[in-house]
């Protein structure tokens, strides 16, 4: 065998070989990148919910703020979270700007790249704009209750 074709054939022999091999790793992006869901209030002050971060990966947390005493949920279905990825994209939680508390309540808080919001409501209120992030928020509660 020529060295010119020993040289081809290993040429193509390397071509293949990195050609056909594919990172199976798949990197979701995601509008953003961290997003919390929860409720609470009262006497108390507690609150409790959970949080998403950009990797996809599930929190669930209670205290007196958000995030304390957070814990990672491990065993929860990847898919939820492309759920929920597409009702915050619908609803545009990122760009509504609502925030009447009360002494119960309930509240997004939606982190992404360039900007950050905060949406909260008191469970009492009876206003189209409540009503509509009640059904967002049942919506999100039962992807993520019907995950685990």
């Amino acid at each position: 065998m020529s060295k010119k074709s020993l040289l081809f054939l290993l040429f193509i022999s390397f071509f293949i070989l990195m050609t056909s091999c594919s990172s199976t790793i798949k990197t979701i992006k995601y509008s953003f990148s961290e997003f919390s869901i929860g409720s609470g209030g009262g006497a108390t002050g507690l609150i409790s919910g959970f949080t998403i971060d950009s990797s996809g990966k599930f929190f669930q947390w209670n205290g007196r703020l958000l995030k304390d005493n957070i814990k990672e949920m491990t065993d929860y279905n990847n898919d939820s979270v492309k759920a929920i990825e597409e009702i915050i994209e619908k609803s545009n939680l990122i760009d509504i700007n609502y925030n009447k508390p009360d002494n119960f309540y309930r509240f997004f808080k939606i982190k992404s790249i360039d900007k950050e919001n905060y949406l909260a409501w008191g469970l009492g209120a009876d206003s189209d704009t409540t009503k509509n992030l009640n059904e967002i928020y049942e919506k999100i509660i039962s992807i993520i209750n019907n995950s685990k």
